[in-house]
């Protein structure tokens, strides 16, 4: 049984900030963190939903380069972007909505100081090894720095992981590797000593872990974390050399950053912390005494480091931190059929898409038909017409009725329910938290028991012949209501959904407001 006290922290996977948010990031961990993260809040949980941008990415300096703007120009554009798409889309970041944490220097130290107590506990291991270098560039390439063939499965791919198969694939394991950002710069394979962290050293532990939660993962990224064990663990980089991103705070490493998928857990931790109200200690909200729950999102891309290097750098303080709940995870979501892609133009930028289609009509669709468990599709086309006639035209004829079928009842009416009434009322819930349980979580099987609901309430309302009637339908409105919540921002504002709530026998006749329509304009 879930303890109803205990404190939830959501993290949706630090979004680099190399560009805006397209409906592709949306459908994937962001919406779907939010919408779950509403869910608790219906059920009582006290929630923290945060994130930060991910500046030390090499997909900053690729995208910059490509963009012929200064890193950090791009850097401070893009979150201010993805900080108006967030707002846009209704996502409340902390408990009062602080917006985005700045990457500052205490972001900066509580990286530092993160990786020094590993360091400083035996935890890395240092290491000669080969990196590919540019040699017209003058530099070691990795991640997004580098292109090649996956040696997993012989697709085109970055460093660091493939994006196909989920695979790492770093220092030298990348097949034909060349420089991304000038293909035709010759590359070496030079030795370079840094700090690694050799995730075999926590095979056991790991192993414990995946299967006492095995029944909270889906079953692809299961397989992969499957895949990963079957075999020898790779040796993960902590520093890399590089100029961009946090300075190594080792003295042994100069000219070395801290590697970037190293830096989620503190900026996890850090962005906690902010969004709490950036008071006391910035690692309390993590620590185990504390106790929070903890449930990343994130897309298959990054099993393996969210889902196996970011939880080896929690097992490796020795108990300090709590471990996370849950990994959600999420496939791609295509656009008209092919994947979207930035740095082609085949995209929708959320901002654009949010202003043109109110945000609820968004976020009840891409929950809709996001890709929970396989690849999905969006089309535009599609989603007006499967908004239009299965979300708002029922919904807005049930909205009607209801107004008819209440208009005539004088102030202060108060309705009786009936014990079939509560029943339904209480199934309709139950239906919904299955939905919403992390075992089986999907968004899609929660949207499509509302839009049930619509229905059938729709064609209850002519059947409505006694005052127990119409209060069993106003008590399932509310129901309604309130199942429907986390899915909206503007049309159940003001509603305070309880989904926990004792059913009442007796209830005062419910606002039911409409949805807006496709044309009806822009969000407030």
């Amino acid at each position: 049984m879930t303890d109803a006290t205990r404190p939830v922290v959501i993290i949706p996977a630090t979004p680099t900030s190399n560009g805006d948010l397209h409906v592709g990031h949306l459908a994937g961990p962001y919406l779907s963190a939010d919408i779950y993260a509403r869910y608790l809040r219906a059920t009582g949980r006290p929630v923290v939903y945060t994130t930060c941008t991910d500046d030390s990415q090499s997909y900053v300096i690729t995208s910059a380069n490509r963009l012929g703007l200064p890193k950090q120009v791009l850097v401070d554009k893009s979150t201010s972007e993805i900080g108006h798409t967030y707002e846009a889309m209704g996502a409340m970041l902390g408990n009062v909505n602080r917006g985005l944490p700045p990457i500052d220097d205490t972001y900066r130290e509580t990286v530092q100081r993160f990786v020094t107590e590993l360091r400083d506990a035996g935890k890395f291991e240092k290491r000669t090894l080969k990196m590919p270098y540019a040699t017209k560039a003058g530099m070691y390439l990795y991640d997004g720095l580098v292109s090649g063939v996956c040696p997993a499965c012989y697709a085109g791919s970055c460093g660091g992981v493939c994006e196909g198969c989920g695979h790492p694939n770093n220092f030298d394991e990348l097949l034909d590797p060349r420089s991304t950002m000038d293909p035709d710069d010759p590359i070496e394979m030079r030795e370079v000593t840094i700090y690694v962290l050799p995730l075999e050293r926590y095979r056991e532990r790991l192993t414990a872990y995946y299967a006492e939660h095995a029944a909270v993962w889906r079953p692809h990224p299961k397989q992969l974390i499957d895949e990963l064990l079957s075999g020898p663990l790779p040796d993960y980089p902590v520093t890399v050399p590089g100029t961009w991103g946090v300075d190594s705070p080792f003295e042994d490493t100069p000219g070395q950053i801290v590697y970037p998928w190293i830096e989620a857990m503190p900026a996890s931790i850090y962005s906690t912390w902010w969004s709490l109200g950036a008071t006391g200690d910035v690692d309390t909200p993590w620590l185990a005494e504390t106790n929070p729950e903890l449930i990343y999102f994130h897309g298959f891309d990054n099993v393996c480091h969210w889902g196996v290097l970011d939880l080896v750098l929690l097992m490796a303080h020795d108990g300090k931190y709590v471990l996370p709940s849950a990994n959600v995870v999420n496939e791609f979501y295509d656009l008209d059929g092919e994947k979207f892609s930035t740095s082609r133009g085949h995209l929708v930028w959320g901002a654009d898409l949010l202003a043109d289609v109110p945000r609820d009509l968004v976020r009840f669709y891409l929950a809709l038909t996001g890709p929970e468990f396989q690849r999905t599709n969006f089309n535009r086309s599609t989603m007006d017409h499967i908004t239009t006639t299965r979300l708002v035209r029922p919904w807005n004829e049930l909205a009607e009725a209801v107004e008819r079928a209440v208009a005539d009842l004088p102030d202060g009416t108060v309705l009786p329910t009936t014990e079939r009434g509560r029943g339904r009322a209480r199934a309709v819930i139950e239906r919904v938290k299955l939905c919403f349980r992390l075992e089986h979580l999907s968004l899609g099987r929660a949207a499509e028991t509302v839009l049930a609901q619509v229905g059938r309430l729709r064609a209850a309302v002519s059947d409505v012949d006694s005052k127990e009637a119409l209060g069993d339908l106003m008590l399932e409105l509310r129901t309604l209501l309130a199942c429907a919540s986390p899915f909206f921002v503007d049309t159940t504002e003001g509603i305070t959904p309880d989904l926990d709530a004792e059913l009442p026998h007796e209830i005062a006749p419910v606002r039911f407001p409409a949805l807006p329509t496709i044309e009806s304009g822009t969000n407030p």
